[in-house]
This record gives C-alpha cells, structure tokens and sequence, in this order.
C-alpha cells in the first residue's frame, strides 16, 4: 500500500497544479494524454492518473467515457480512482450501487464507504452483503453498522433469516459495535441478546 500512498500524494499535487494553471494549459492536449494514459498505458500508476485527470472535466455528457472508467472501476487497482472521478456525475450512488456489486476487494471496500443508504433496496443489500469481502469483514463492520442504522435493523421484527444471519455476522466481525463503552448506551447490546434469544432455533449454524 505504500505505493498506492506514493501515488495517490503525487495525484494530488498534479491535479492541484493542473487547476492553478488552468488558463495557461492547453485542455484538449491535456484530455488527449488523460485518454491515452487510461486507454492505453501497461503501466497501472500511469493509467491512475489519466482517470483522475479525466475526473477534472464535466462527463454528464460522455457516455463512453463514463463506461470506460465503469469497467475500470471493477479492477480494484483503479477502483478508488475510477469512483472519484465520477463522483460529480447526478446518478453517482447508482453507479456505486451497481459497481459494489461485481467487486469483493478493495474495490467494494472503497465503494461501500463512499455509497449512501438512500433507497430500501440499497439498505437490504447492505444488510445481507455489505460487509462480506475478501480481505476481511471488519473492514467494512462498522461504516455498514452505521449506514444501516444497526439499532433500528435489531429492533425489527420481520428480520428475515438471512438477514439475522449476516447481522449475527456483522457483529461477530467486530463486537465493540454493541459492546464498546458508549455504544449507544447499552441498547444496542440489548438489542442484540433480544432477538438472538428469539431467533434461538436458527442459530444451528453458529
């Protein structure tokens, strides 16, 4: 990861230097090498910073361009930058809540922290398959606690067994999120000892 900081510190600076300097930078050169850096560089830290400098100029009317940088986005080493530079775009928790779905690295990781729980469909997703990736659940344990307001999920009383399921998951992933000092003054741990001592008969599989 230390390259990716490297990377990432360099990106900043650029960008931040390409913005200064806008007035004297000819655009259409600049947008032909962030093409050609993205498109056609082996070099994965040159294909980063042709996403990112495409990610300076308005894409709501680039649809190919926006599904360039969507594929791209399904390889965690771009994802983080992909999901930046279309982070401007209207429908960009959308695009988030489509693309988490096909990763399961650090890409989903990136994704999840960035997506907002806005529709009930989102919500379900994130409760039966937010946290679940392939570097490790507490990763994602306590952004996904938060996002699906935990307290209100464990006071639900049509919790399916699926969704008790990857709730007893979740916490097990990472206890301080019912048992930390503050949390939620003791509901939460409440919570979760009620509806376990209800749902007693599907805990078979623990």
């Amino acid at each position: 990861k230390n390259n990716d900081k490297r990377v990432l510190s360099t990106i900043d600076s650029l960008l931040s230097w390409i913005i200064e300097n806008a007035k004297e930078i000819d655009n259409k050169l600049l947008f032909e090498l962030a093409i050609y850096l993205m498109m056609c560089s082996i070099n994965p830290e040159a294909v980063k910073i042709g996403i990112a400098i495409i990610g300076l100029i308005d894409l709501s009317d680039k649809d190919e361009l926006v599904k360039v940088i969507e594929k791209l986005a399904l390889c965690d080493e771009f994802t983080l930058y992909a999901n930046i530079a279309l982070s401007n775009l209207p429908n960009i928790n959308d695009i988030r809540f489509m693309l988490v779905k096909k990763v399961n690295g650090w890409g989903k990781i990136y994704l999840v922290n960035s997506l907002k729980n806005e529709n009930e469909s989102i919500n379900e997703w994130l409760i039966t398959n937010g946290c679940d990736n392939e570097i490790a659940l507490g990763y994602l344990s306590y952004e996904v606690a938060e996002k699906i307001d935990l307290l209100k999920v464990l006071k639900r009383a049509d919790l399916s067994d699926e969704e008790f399921k990857d709730i007893v998951d979740l916490i097990a992933s990472d206890f301080e999120l019912i048992t930390a000092p503050g949390a939620k003054k003791g509901e939460l741990e409440h919570a979760f000892l009620k509806l376990t001592n209800e749902q007693m008969g599907l805990l078979d599989y623990i």
